[in-house]
C-alpha cells in the first residue's frame, strides 16, 4: 500500500495520514475561512478521521521558518512513514524533499501515477 501525507487541501486516493495537530488545523480552515459552524467544522472533521490514518509525531521539526505551522506535515511525514508528501504550499514546494521524501504539487503526484499499483505478472 501506498503511504502519504497529504496536505490539509488536498484529497487523493492512497493510504492518508494526518496528525492531531493537522485536525485541529482542518477544523480551523473551516471554522476561519470557510464560516462553517463549530458542529459542523467538527462533524468533517470526524468523517475525515473515518478514512484517514491518525500517527502521533514524536520529532519535532524547525525547518520552515516563514510558515512555521507547515513543518507539522512535515513531522507528521515521518511518523507515518511516507513515501511522498503532496502539498500546493510554496513553503513545502520549495523544499522539494524532506528527509528523503519527496515533496510533490498535486498535479506531480497525479501525473507520476505513484499511486498507481503495478500490474500483475502474468507470466508463468
Amino acid at each position: 500500500m501506498f503511504r502519504l501525507v497529504a496536505n490539509t487541501n488536498i484529497s487523493v486516493s492512497a493510504t492518508s495520514f494526518l496528525s492531531p495537530s493537522l485536525l485541529q488545523e482542518v477544523e480551523g480552515v473551516l471554522l476561519d475561512k470557510f464560516d462553517w459552524s463549530a458542529p459542523r467544522a467538527r462533524g468533517a472533521v470526524t468523517a475525515i478521521r473515518g478514512f484517514a490514518a491518525l500517527v502521533l509525531p514524536t520529532d519535532r521539526v524547525a525547518v520552515i521558518t516563514n510558515d512555521e505551522p507547515d513543518n507539522r506535515i512535515l513531522e507528521c511525514a515521518l511518523a507515518a512513514q511516507a513515501e511522498r508528501i503532496v502539498s500546493g504550499d510554496h513553503h513545502l514546494q520549495q523544499l522539494k524533499t524532506f528527509q528523503g521524501i519527496p515533496i510533490q504539487s498535486p498535479r506531480e503526484f497525479l501525473d507520476s501515477q505513484a499511486w498507481v499499483s503495478p500490474p500483475p505478472n502474468e507470466s508463468g
